[in-house]
């Protein structure tokens, strides 16, 4: 099906979209009603570290400030690396994680994240932060979740609370990550069969997508030659903003972009190829506070994909390397549990205008 242009129902489009609202809202939910995935797994639950280590939230939400200020390109790189851990199999901080073996090298030497993916410097710093006063208590995989929770409010995007209680893998493969990780060039069946391959329906293909209302792409990724011409090649540019007009800026502009043709990537442009997906599209282009709600909906659901919790993984001391047997690594398979604060099932948070909150330290 071609692509849908906003020029092909220019009178009809605002009818059209007020029109067939509440059908799209049935699948993108009502504002203030927001649903909040309820986690298979009972150990991932809001303010996890409340007795174990109260600091740790405020630990990293202070060094993804300093960060943010030194470079605001951190805040973009940290929700990249999240999502790039999250679908290769599950979150779990197996991105993080350097090569062991020649043989079999980890995540991070795989093609789509070889000098791409950003941001482990910063993920090891607050690591030894927390380490200094909550040794082998917070998993990097928390961290890696939490930043990116910090990159999305940093970039005047919504206020959320983030699910904890993961913990670190001692795996990581590049073979996986190639086959598993969605391209840039990926058309509309690609990503949504990626999608819905970890729990994830188009609903959240569209909100996700939209955290391309930060951050930028290498200008060779870019198919969309008005845009390329005018960014790129005219400018010498070897990058571009993938929101052309409020890069950095996280709110629902992307979407206004995309019903304007100017989406910078494929994948960003398959969007507009299905009938629903347009309509999604449209009706987050005229509500921010919609967006912001499925977004939290569909980040809160992804960050529970595929989390070791329990006596499954570990806590590593070095984000970067498993924990190795010995005297100083004694306790691999220790369960930690905050004391007073049983795990429990992730309530629903509270919207107001279209910020999500829960409990946060």
């Amino acid at each position: 099906m071609a692509i849908i242009r906003e020029n092909c129902v220019r009178d009809r489009g605002l009818i059209l979209a007020l029109v067939v609202m509440n059908l799209c809202l049935a699948s993108v939910h009502v504002i203030g009603q927001t649903d909040i995935p309820t986690t298979t797994d009972p150990l991932l639950s809001f303010g996890f570290y409340a007795t174990s280590c109260p600091r740790a939230e405020r630990i990293v939400r202070d060094a993804m400030h300093e960060y943010y200020l030194n470079d605001p390109r951190h805040a973009p790189a940290i929700l990249r690396l999240f999502f790039h851990d999250c679908f290769v199999q599950g979150c779990d901080a197996s991105v993080l994680l350097d090569t062991a073996d020649p043989k079999e090298p980890a995540e991070k030497e795989a093609a789509p994240n070889l000098h791409s993916l950003r941001g482990f410097e910063l993920i090891d710093d607050i690591k030894s932060r927390i380490e200094a006063i909550c040794p082998r208590v917070v998993s990097c995989a928390d961290i890696i979740a939490l930043a990116a929770r910090e990159s999305v409010l940093l970039t005047r995007g919504p206020r959320f609370a983030m699910l904890t209680g993961r913990r670190d893998a001692r795996t990581s493969s590049a073979a996986r990550a190639q086959r598993d990780i969605p391209l840039p060039d990926a058309d509309y069946d690609t990503i949504t069969k990626s999608f819905r391959s970890r729990g994830l329906n188009e609903v959240d293909v569209a909100a996700l997508l939209g955290a391309h209302t930060i951050g930028r792409s290498q200008c060779k990724f870019v198919r969309n030659r008005n845009v390329e011409s005018t960014t790129c090649s005219n400018h010498g540019n070897h990058t571009t903003d993938l929101d052309i007009g409020s890069g950095g800026i996280f709110d629902n502009h992307f979407f206004v972009n995309l019903r304007r043709g100017r989406g910078i990537l494929t994948v960003d442009d398959a969007l507009m190829s299905r009938l629903n997906s347009y309509l999604r599209v449209t009706a987050f282009a005229y509500d921010n506070e919609l967006f912001f709600d499925q977004f939290v909906s569909s980040l809160l659901k992804m960050s529970s994909i595929g989390v070791l919790t329990g006596v499954d993984g570990e806590i590593r001391q070095n984000c970067s390397v498993v924990n190795g047997p010995g005297p100083l690594n004694p306790f691999n398979d220790e369960v930690v549990t905050p004391r007073h604060h049983p795990p429990r099932h992730p309530k629903k948070p509270v919207v107001i205008s279209g910020r999500a909150t829960g409990s946060q330290s």
